[in-house]
């Protein structure tokens, strides 16, 4: 990982947008959140010279500080945000700010990152803005990657994964060899071939130790066998990621010869002598098995140098290798951008609930009623005998109901066209059900009878908050006339009688009541729920 950072940091460097898979302090490593932190924390102590140096030299920051005047009624000003609506409001209006004179890819990813530890320090409930400033010290993420950067990521990483192009870098490093060895990797010997029980276990000593004993020196001779085919296979998935184009880089290393050379000079001529080993020229063995494999066709060797970078050459390219891929992909590319725009519509802002402490979640009809106790029989009907098939079937019956939508003439010619033969026994049940419950003029009046100017939910989703708890619910159908009043109207398919329903159910209702309250402008007291016994056909 420590190596993946620096290659990406050599490529940010260079301006080609890179992430890696290392965590890294999202907040510090860029001159503009680092100045965003430093109005934060000058505004905490208004004495800090290093905060409010570090956002002075930061055109984005000195933007903020010039919009709200000077330093005073910035810090006052987030005094006011932070202290009102917390740390999210605190940062979506400072991020609006910088947005209007920068768009820089890699700096926007960093102004949504900030959002993200904003939004999950209001989760903490905490409303304290020194508090704040060190949780932005403290977090670290990891980048995410999109379609437009580099990615710089492991091996292991990469399982799984396809691109267009892979480089691999690295593949000439003695500190990774195929066969590697490590002293404390466990040695063993097996009782036999045919029998994995160890015979006995050892922490490997070192080779130095190993190569005295034969029975150490077998032993290590198959871990590093093993380690090789690890290697070896590490390799292939490497190779294997890319789709279109891979390359494999060899860095060449410094030749022994010359190193040795270098520190008997140090020394003195007459260690001079020493240096007769002859070694493989500064090549490892991930490099000596690619040049010896792929080197064996002779091409000619091409120079690849690039102005102001080291010495390269090209020691080997597919004969099928081509261009052509480019600009196939880049029309491709072309086609999913246009998709994607065409796709998109315009939708309405809405305020996002912004929870200050960990909600639990329930169902709408386990809200507790404080009025009435709910006895035996209720909960025996509310459980039932068969809980998979009085639900299904329940489904059925709010899939047909919601298909409710002029009057119950046209929904019940709609509902009775022929039956394929496909048709569920399930799907029979609860169509019989309906056309049972709606035989009664006070179910039929119930849906029919309303006014022009009346808005109709139909199986509309909510998520509901009550008594600390967050409660994901569905209105059946809900009749709503602009500022005047609203009828909530909840299909049951329970077995039981009207008082164990309406016992059964209060709870939700009036939990149901508040909700549509709130949604809908209209006092409590003029919304009216009522529950439609489907099976007897009664309200």
């Amino acid at each position: 990982n420590k190596l993946a950072s620096e290659i990406t940091e050599v490529l940010r460097q260079e301006g080609i947008e890179a992430t890696d898979e290392a965590k890294s302090a999202v907040i510090t490593d860029n001159p503009v959140t680092a100045g965003l932190l430093g109005i934060i924390q000058a505004t905490i102590h208004p004495d800090n010279g290093l905060a409010r140096g570090t956002a002075e030299i930061s055109p984005a920051s000195m933007h903020i500080i010039k919009t709200y005047g000077d330093w005073e009624k910035t810090n006052k000003k987030v005094l006011e945000i932070f202290s009102e609506q917390g740390a999210e409001a605190l940062v979506n209006e400072l991020v609006t700010l910088v947005l209007k004179i920068t768009n820089n890819s890699f700096i926007c990813k960093r102004l949504t990152q900030l959002r993200s530890l904003a939004i999950s320090f209001d989760g903490k409930g905490q409303r304290n803005l020194e508090e704040f400033v060190h949780f932005l010290e403290t977090n670290e993420l990891r980048d995410t990657a999109d379609r437009q950067t580099v990615q710089v990521i492991t091996i292991h990483r990469s399982k799984g994964l396809e691109y267009d192009m892979v480089y691999m870098p690295c593949l000439n490093d003695s500190r990774h060899k195929i066969a590697q060895l490590r002293r404390g990797d466990l040695l063993f010997k097996q009782v036999s071939e045919d029998n994995f029980e160890p015979h006995w276990l050892l922490s490997n000593p070192g080779e130095e130790v190993c190569l005295l004993h034969a029975g150490l020196s077998k032993a290590v001779e198959k871990a590093k066998a093993e380690n090789a085919y690890g290697s070896l296979c590490r390799l292939y998935v490497g190779m294997t990621r890319a789709k279109h184009r891979l390359v494999m880089i060899s860095e060449a290393e410094k030749k022994v010869e010359d190193s040795a050379k270098d520190e008997s000079t140090k020394k003195g001529k007459k260690n001079t002598k020493k240096t007769a080993k002859k070694p493989d020229k500064g090549k490892h063995d991930f490099a000596c098995l690619l040049e010896s494999t792929l080197g064996a066709e002779k091409q000619p060797t091409q120079s690849l140098t690039l102005s102001g970078t080291r010495n390269a050459q090209q020691i080997w390219a597919s004969p099928l290798n081509s261009d052509a891929w480019i600009k196939e992909r880049l029309d491709e590319e072309k086609v999913r951008v246009f998709k994607s725009q065409v796709s998109k519509k315009q939708t309405r802002v809405i305020k996002k609930f912004k929870p200050v402490a960990k909600i639990e979640k329930e169902r709408p009809s386990d809200s507790k009623n404080d009025q009435s106790s709910r006895h035996t029989e209720a909960q025996k009907s509310k459980s039932g005998t068969n809980k998979v098939s009085s639900k299904a079937l329940g489904s059925a019956v709010h899939s047909l109901f919601e298909r409710h939508t002029t009057n119950t003439e046209e929904f019940l010619a709609e509902i009775n066209k022929p039956l394929s033969a496909q048709s569920s026994q399930l799907h029979i049940d609860a169509l019989k059900l309906v056309n049972d419950c709606l035989k009664s003029k006070k179910v039929v009046e119930l849906l029919d009878n309303r006014s022009a100017d009346t808005i109709v939910w139909r199986e509309k989703k909510a998520v509901l908050t009550h008594e600390g708890k967050m409660i994901d619910a569905v209105f059946d159908r809900v009749h709503i006339i602009p500022g005047k009043e609203a009828l909530i109207i909840d299909y049951k398919t329970n077995t039981c009688s009207e008082a164990v329903l309406r016992e059964l159910y209060e709870g939700q209702m009036n939990l149901y009541r508040k909700s549509v309250a709130k949604l809908s402008g209209i006092a409590e007291d003029k919304v009216r729920c009522v529950l439609i016994h489907v099976r007897n056909g009664s309200l």
